[in-house]
């Protein structure tokens, strides 16, 4: 090759290098990176519940992507169980690829005090795969793993859990009758209204009683109305309180707390479905 042909390649060669260069940078694996003293620091935060802290490194995990979850994978049951709920809240954030076997591992671990708080955070990715786990929690010998999974199973909105709810709305602790009620108030349809009716309207527990009205106003079904107007005769003025309330809800209106004006307006302005007694 001559002097001249060199002086023109030359040009050549290097606008190619630098074309080349930032691709070739680029196709390159990054490294790892090292998310375990962020890891450290969410679990010990958690553990405080002090939310700055908390926000700071879910923010650096969050930068890392899901790179982080092998080692949020891994590091999770290897912590304190007061610091595994931020730990895994961050899993769902990330969408981790690991989080369905983490998840069934803390539930199969029955010695463990933290099943409730943990299945609440799991749940909020709404895994359709964990719903079983979740139902067996709510079955569990222990009254507050019952009401956090009736919380998780509300979070997760799946009416394959109706039934499990409504099973729940029997318990002897009126606790486990008051989160299940809660939680049928996040679905619709006949048996969730039904066992909410049922509550209302013949609990021994007062509280019990209230937490289904409300829940029957968050469902905002029409056909509550009856059992609602029946509860409006209650003993307790708390609960006729709350099934006032629940009727404005469904219905839009305020006639009062007599149940025969209600009564009155319902003969009128019931759909056409058939009304049950309670």
């Amino acid at each position: 090759m001559n002097y001249r042909n060199t002086c023109l390649l030359l040009p050549l060669a290097l606008t190619f290098a630098t074309i080349a260069a930032p691709v070739a940078a680029r196709s390159r694996p990054g490294k790892t990176p090292d998310a375990r003293p962020h890891i450290t620091a969410l679990a010990e935060c958690g553990a405080t519940r002090d939310s700055a802290c908390i926000r700071e490194h879910r923010e650096a995990l969050a930068n890392m992507g899901v790179k982080a979850c092998p080692q949020l994978a891994s590091s999770l049951p290897e912590n304190a169980e007061a610091g595994q709920t931020s730990l895994a809240e961050a899993m769902v954030a990330l969408k981790c690829p690991e989080l369905l076997a983490v998840a069934t591992a803390a539930f199969k671990n029955t010695d463990a005090d933290n099943r409730g708080p943990l299945a609440v955070a799991f749940a909020q990715s709404k895994a359709e795969k964990l719903l079983p786990a979740v139902q067996e929690l709510v079955r569990s010998g222990r009254p507050y793993d019952r009401e956090k999974g009736c919380e998780a199973l509300a979070i997760m909105g799946n009416d394959k859990a109706i039934p499990t709810l409504v099973e729940a709305t029997g318990h002897g602790l009126y606790s486990v009758r008051q989160q299940a009620a809660r939680a049928l108030g996040s679905f619709q349809g006949e048996a969730a209204r039904d066992a909410l009716a049922k509550l209302l309207t013949s609990d021994s527990n007062i509280g019990v009683r209230i937490e289904a009205a409300g829940a029957m106003g968050i469902q905002k079904d029409m056909l509550s109305v009856p059992a609602l107007i029946k509860g409006l005769a209650d003993d307790s003025g708390p609960v006729k309180t709350a099934v006032h309330k629940a009727l404005i809800d469904v219905t839009g209106l305020d006639i009062g707390i007599d149940p025969e004006a209600w009564e009155k307006w319902w003969a009128k302005n019931q759909p056409a479905a058939p009304r049950k007694r309670w």
